[in-house]
This record gives structure tokens, sequence and C-alpha cells, in this order.
């Protein structure tokens, strides 16, 4: 009833806060056009390249079960370290080294596919904050902080973290060992169709947050040279903070920032986290 009493107050807030967005966006149309150039240009030359590909074969190989002896071999580490099943294996591997939002997706088509349980898939969320090899040694390491060596260190410290926040959940709230995962018969055929089409679903959404926060900060965000304009692309989208701590020459900070992801990754994986 106090949802309804004041959502003619919600709507009223919401109108006037899109109206003058739209006039501050008219306003400062110049600035939004060069947030989105460079919000595309990045999409163009980093992010598709990098990850469409890499979000086609996780699709293809995420439908697919681990040989039974490699399950085997894994699944006591898995269950006493993470309380995972053994079948989270092959979508742990894909999103700690493909990373965000490589993570989300192969653990939604494992679930989807049967191969997981939910209680499964809720865990494996402890490790989708990993930004993955592609990101974190080609992109931040090599292209941002020119250094294959630095990339390499800020790989190992984000799957340190996300492994250590996993292990350090299983032990407060230990994995009741009830995993019901119900694997369906595979479809016929339309394998690499559907997993392309899924990719290109997924690339696009990274692209449209991408440019969508790229667009936002430039037009409303306070100036780069201000202190709240040198912090704030730290909590907001990664790419652009990583680029930030590369020139001040601050690669703890850029581990931070890679490891914590920001809002932009946060909104990216928000659906699967609400299917987890």
């Amino acid at each position: 009833m106090w949802k309804k009493a004041n959502e003619p107050i919600r709507n009223a807030l919401t109108l006037a806060a899109g109206v003058a967005g739209m006039c501050l966006l008219i306003a400062r149309s110049g600035s939004a056009k060069a947030g989105m150039a460079e919000s595309l240009s990045l999409c163009a030359a980093v992010l598709v390249p990098s990850l469409f590909p890499l979000l086609i074969l996780s699709d293809l190989i995420a439908s697919c079960r681990c040989p039974e002896p490699v399950q085997r071999l894994c699944a006591v580490p898995l269950r006493v370290l993470f309380g995972l099943s053994p079948g989270c294996l092959t979508p742990l591997l894909l999103g700690l080294t493909g990373g965000y939002p490589l993570a989300a997706k192969a653990a939604d088509a494992a679930r989807e596919k049967g191969l997981i349980g939910k209680e499964d898939a809720r865990r494996l969320t402890l490790f989708f904050t990993c930004p993955g090899v592609p990101f974190s040694v080609v992109a931040a390491g090599e292209g941002f902080f020119g250094s294959r060596a630095a990339g390499t260190t800020f790989f190992l410290s984000c799957v340190t973290a996300d492994m250590a926040a996993a292990f350090l959940y299983n032990r407060v709230f230990p994995a009741d060992g009830k995993h019901t995962p119900s694997p369906r018969a595979p479809e016929a055929g339309g394998g690499l169709v559907r997993a392309v089409e899924r990719a290109t679903g997924s690339i696009m959404s990274v692209c449209a947050w991408v440019c969508a926060f790229g667009t936002l900060l430039a037009t409303f965000g306070p100036a780069a040279d201000s202190p709240a304009g040198r912090w704030l692309p730290l909590f907001t989208e990664v790419t652009a903070a990583v680029r930030r701590t590369a020139e001040r020459g601050d690669p703890a900070l850029a581990a931070a920032c890679l490891a914590f992801g920001g809002l932009c990754i946060f909104c990216q994986l928000l659906p699967e986290l609400r299917k987890s």
C-alpha cells in the first residue's frame, strides 16, 4: 500500500529527471558524441575482437561435460574448497580464464543445459568478477601498461581474490551436498548457430553498456581534471578505470579496479545474477 501511495511521486521524480537529463544531453551534445565515439572505438578495437570469438566457443564448451576421469579427479577439491559439484569444472575454468561476462554466460549455459544445479550456479557467481586473460593480460597489461608481466600479475591477483572469496564463503555457508543437475538430451544440430546467436546478443549487450556509461560520464560527469572526475571512472567502467590508473602509473589500483569490475560490469551481469 505504501508503494502504491508513493507511486505518483516516483513517477513525477522520474519524469523530472528524464526531462532534465534530456535537456542537459541536448545542451552538451558535443560531449555526448565524443563519449559515444570513444566508446564505440574501444568496442571495435578491443572488446569485439577479443571477446566475441570467446563467447561463441564458451557457449559450445559450456554445453559439454568434462570427461569422467577429470571430474572424479577434481570432485573432492571442488566440493571441499568451494562447495561445487564436478559439473562446475568447465564453467569455472571458462569463467576464470575468459573473465566477465564470460563467466556468467558459461554458468548460465551449463545451468540451462542441466549440467549443474541452481545451487552450483549461485556459488559460481562468486567467480564472476575475474577479468580473465583477454582483458587483464592483453588489454590492461599489454595495452595500457605496456607489459605482459604486469597483465599476468593482474590476472593471477584477481583469480586469487575470487578463489579466496569462494573458499571463505564455503567455510561460513558450507554446501549441503544436494546438487541435483538433470542433464538434458542434446538438441539435434544447430549448436554452432545457437552459440553464434547467443554470443551476438551478449557482445551487443556488453558494447551497449560500455557505450551507455561512456556517454553518461562524458555528458553528466564532472570535469576530468577535477577530484571527482579523476575518481568517478574508477567505480563506473572498468576500461576507463584501468586507463586512468595506467596514466597515474599505479598498477596496484589497476588490479583493484579489475577485481571490482565497476557499475558497468554489475549491470551486464545482473540478468545472469537474477537467474542464479
